[in-house]
């Protein structure tokens, strides 16, 4: 890793990024993982689940409150990153996130295509919806056999 190069987690929005607009008055419809795509669940006014090919609604946000309801061997919380059936759930609609990607990407220059893979990529696909009002704003990297790059999304309202 070059110098100046950002370290990406799933699902963080990067610091120092600038605004974002964030929707947290819906719940998690089954598990969701920080950094999945979401669409509107079963109650469009109330839900949302993974993306499965319907309307992109944005992306699931980490969070650094969220723990597994168990504990490990030393007591002490046991950090998951995600979100469990009925949880509140925080998503992204405009500004920059990071996301799991199925193919390297190029920052600026590559279109964005969610998946129902829960990934997303630049070239359409079976399973893949264009999504026009995204970007590229790094380049992909991989560590430990996942790749991410950071998306800047700018959603409608």
């Amino acid at each position: 890793m070059s110098t100046g190069e950002r370290i990406l987690q799933k699902g963080k929005v990067p610091s120092g990024s600038g605004a974002a607009t964030f929707w947290g008055r819906f719940a998690a419809e089954g598990t969701i993982e920080f950094g999945e795509p979401v669409e509107f669940g079963t109650d469009t006014e109330r839900q949302m689940t993974v993306f499965a090919g319907n309307t992109f609604a944005g992306v699931a946000v980490h969070d650094p409150n969220r723990f597994l309801r168990t504990r490990d061997g030393s007591g002490n919380p046991v950090f998951e990153g995600k979100y469990y059936d009925s949880d509140p759930l925080t998503v992204i609609r405009k500004g920059p996130v990071v996301v799991q990607v199925g193919e390297t990407i190029v920052a600026g220059t590559d279109p964005v295509y969610v998946s129902t893979d829960k990934k997303f990529y630049k070239q359409a696909g079976a399973g893949r919806t264009l999504v026009s009002n995204a970007g590229w704003a790094s380049d992909s990297q991989s560590a430990d056999g996942v790749t991410l790059a950071e998306l800047l999304l700018d959603l409608p309202a």
